[in-house]
């Protein structure tokens, strides 16, 4: 437990160091002055444009960061040769995964939570109320984060860098639209119903994670369907990382 927590340590120090790290905060903090700035141009509510293009800049870079630094901060291992290095040492390569999981996570959530703090405060001001909604919706983003740097970085075990992020996006564009994969479900064709449904409980459900959109439809979600939604994020994480144990362990240079 002591070297997974010293290596989540270590993440930390390499996301800090990382190259993208302080650019994609410093775009989502760009698109929301820009908001800031064109709200009052247009002909609809102005708190409207600037939620909907904070929200959207939250998501995006957020996103792109966990599925980048996931996979970058873990294949750093074995290209700087630490990963042998601890091996040498007696550290398992499950502690070594699990202490850059439990960092890189950590990692997504601060910057998920520095950008939805920053956001939520300048919204507040801006409108002059604080909306709990947003404040849940804020936090749920974080949850989706949480998934697809899990899906990078158990990618990145079998798989070089590109492909390992570019499947973790695929996942991502795949996940918004899971519901379309029940179509499969209902095709009297046995083999194509089969594949549908394993990939429905398969993939994940990302969409869950759009709070914002949700409130906006006049949907808004309840306090306990809230948590249950944050409770599957950490559960599907955690089902992806255990794959990844298995794939990583058993992967030899």
């Amino acid at each position: 437990m002591r070297q997974t927590l010293v290596i989540a340590s270590n993440t930390w120090k390499d996301a800090e160091q990382y190259r993208l790290f302080w650019p994609f905060l410093g775009f989502a903090g760009m698109l929301l002055l820009v908001a800031i700035t064109i709200k009052d141009l247009t002909l609809v509510d102005d708190i409207r444009v600037f939620e909907d293009m904070g929200f959207f800049g939250i998501a995006f870079c957020g996103n792109l960061l966990a599925v980048f630094l996931a996979a970058d901060l873990l294949l750093s291992e074995t290209e700087r040769g630490t990963l042998d290095l601890h091996v040498a040492f007696g550290v398992s390569r499950t502690a070594i995964l699990a202490g850059r999981y439990l960092g890189v996570v950590s990692v997504i959530a601060y910057a998920f939570g520095l950008m939805g703090a920053t956001f939520l405060t300048m919204d507040s001001v801006l409108a002059g109320r604080f909306e709990p909604a947003l404040g849940a919706a804020a936090i749920l983003l974080a949850g989706e984060g949480i998934v697809l740097a899990s899906l990078s970085m158990a990618f990145a075990t079998f798989l070089p860098r590109a492909p390992a992020m570019i499947l973790a996006f695929g996942f991502f564009l795949v996940g918004h639209f899971g519901h379309e994969v029940l179509v499969l479900t209902t095709s009297g064709n046995l083999v194509l119903a089969t594949l549908g449904n394993a990939a429905y409980f398969l993939l994940p459900h990302l969409e869950l994670f759009n709070l914002y959109g949700a409130w906006i439809m006049g949907d808004p979600r309840t306090p306990t369907e809230t948590m249950l939604i944050g409770l599957y994020s950490l559960v599907y994480a955690g089902g992806v990382f255990s794959v990844a144990v298995l794939t990583f362990g058993s992967k030899r240079k």
